[in-house]
């Protein structure tokens, strides 16, 4: 490529990158903060080659894949990320704990929140996807966004205590790690699975357990490791190709439903009313 074709690929990206930044803003899905985020941070910096034609798509774009053609990791539908990102609550100065690093899109998108009085501290199970992750948050400049290799489950420690956490992949319950590891008044978002269905939650702590105020339907890949669930896939015909989720696990550790005032427009249906709590313990 020549360097018109350079600039006018450049140009072409940053103005797509401009667009969907916009649409998340208007939609209501992102606030000031959050959108202006979406367009600073280019998304395409974290593709690889072959997928950053569709960088700005408002879509959930896979990144990797196992031998049988199920996904491993993929960067999430901006939407769903603006959505968590508001969730979370993100302020100038925070302490943020990522589980489920992937590409380390939302990494960059969290440090860019937060700015340089705050730090970033990202985690995940895959060694490569860490290694590009570093890669892209250094190209994208975004150094200062710490990405550690292991599983999630844990937390990362030695940087707590942390504001805030967000889980980036689908997960049974809360680790009571990720929860240690918050400072008092934190807020944690996770995926969390209820038979099947993913809702992303934000929870903070209500005496002597963390309640759920706010939730969306959601659809991450599932976590490996502790905090996978019971949760089965099951082929159906010749692979690769379709799959069953099987939900085959107990009940919520502690739920409770207590009515109250109408919930907002944007609260999931399943949740209107009602509370959904954990064990603080």
């Amino acid at each position: 490529m020549d360097a018109q074709g350079s600039s006018e690929g450049a140009d072409g990206l940053a103005a797509a990158r401009e667009r969907l930044a916009e649409s998340l803003r208007v939609s209501g899905r992102a606030g000031a903060a959050v959108s202006e985020a979406f367009l600073a941070v280019p998304r395409h910096v974290f593709l690889p080659p072959d997928l950053v034609a569709r960088a700005y798509e408002d879509t959930a774009i896979v990144t990797k894949s196992d031998a049988d053609g199920l996904a491993i990791s993929a960067s999430s539908q901006p939407a769903m990320m603006a959505i968590m990102l508001e969730q979370l609550g993100l302020e100038a100065g925070q302490r943020v704990l990522e589980i489920g690093t992937g590409t380390g899109y939302n990494a960059a998108l969290i440090a860019q929140i937060v700015g340089d009085s705050g730090s970033v501290v990202t985690i995940d199970v895959e060694p490569d996807l860490v290694d590009q992750a570093r890669a892209s948050l250094a190209a994208a400049g975004f150094a200062r966004a710490v990405a550690v290799c292991g599983d999630g489950a844990g937390g990362v420690p030695g940087h707590a205590p942390y504001d805030r956490v967000i889980v980036t992949a689908g997960v049974w319950d809360l680790a009571p790690q990720w929860l240690a590891q918050l400072d008092d008044g934190g807020r944690i978002v996770a995926p969390i699975s209820v038979r099947g269905i993913q809702l992303a939650v934000a929870f903070e702590r209500a005496g002597d357990h963390w309640a759920g105020r706010l939730a969306r339907r959601c659809q991450f890949i599932r976590m490996i490791g502790p905090s996978a669930g019971p949760e089965t896939v099951v082929p159906l015909g010749p692979q690769p190709g379709l799959r069953a989720l099987v939900a085959d696990g107990p009940a919520l550790r502690r739920a409770r439903c207590t009515r109250r005032s109408p919930a907002p427009p944007w609260t999931c249906p399943f949740l209107r009313g009602c509370e959904l709590a954990a064990s603080a313990s």
